[in-house]
């Protein structure tokens, strides 16, 4: 067995030899192959990859992934001023979600009972605007920043902002509030508009029991 092997080993060494006068060369068709095939295998991933972001990018898009995600709601408070009138308090609270960043540049509010606007409706809440600064620091109240000196506030994911405003509104009619945030995204975008609506009812009525025991309270607090 192991004279076989010797014989098979021996017939292939002259097989393989080369003739005389001639130069052994490697085959390298093998390595080219494998190069072409690595470049082809690179440029396709490749493409794939750009192609698949691309997919990726405008389905996000489509989604409104890209839109501005700001939320704003109302907090409204009645109090009785007299006879004839309330006080409407309005909070506006608006919230910045995890997407980049937001500027603040404008947000009304307008108060209407029996499809009126009441007196000071709309009004425009100066809280998102910039307060210019003095040189320790100090802040100029009342001097907003111009135009030229970035005037609106912006918002950071998470960030929270709160404004408020109070007007006087009749005392039996219910009234209507309505909230508009005007901001953008970025610097040249288009301006949004974000909507908050809430009703203010009247307050009811003081009971007789209710009367009587406001009186009895003022009596003993006079005594």
């Amino acid at each position: 067995m192991i004279g076989v092997c010797s014989v098979a080993l021996l017939m292939a060494s002259i097989a393989i030899e080369p003739a005389d006068g001639a130069q052994s060369k490697p085959d390298r068709s093998y390595l080219d192959f494998y190069s072409k095939s690595g470049t082809l295998l690179k440029d396709v991933t490749q493409a794939v990859a750009i192609v698949a972001g691309g997919i990726y990018f405008f389905s996000q898009v489509g989604k409104g992934f890209h839109v501005v995600d700001i939320s704003i709601s109302l907090v409204c408070k009645r109090r009785s001023e007299d006879t004839s009138n309330d006080f409407l308090s309005i909070e506006v609270v608006i919230e910045k979600g995890p997407r980049g960043s937001a500027e603040v540049s404008g947000v009304e509010v307008q108060v209407t009972q029996n499809n009126a606007p009441v007196v000071g409706s709309p009004c425009l809440l100066t809280g998102c605007r910039r307060l210019e600064t003095k040189d320790d620091g100090r802040l100029k109240w009342g001097n907003y920043c111009g135009k030229d000196n970035a005037p609106f506030l912006n918002l950071t994911p998470g960030d929270r902002m709160q404004l408020a405003t109070v007007f006087r509104v009749a005392k039996l009619q219910p009234c209507k509030i309505e909230a508009v945030l005007i901001g953008k995204g970025w610097r040249d975008a288009p301006f949004s508009q974000w909507r908050a609506e809430a009703v203010s009812l009247p307050q009811e009525p003081k009971t007789l029991t209710q009367q009587l025991e406001t009186e009895d309270l003022q009596t003993k607090s006079g005594s």
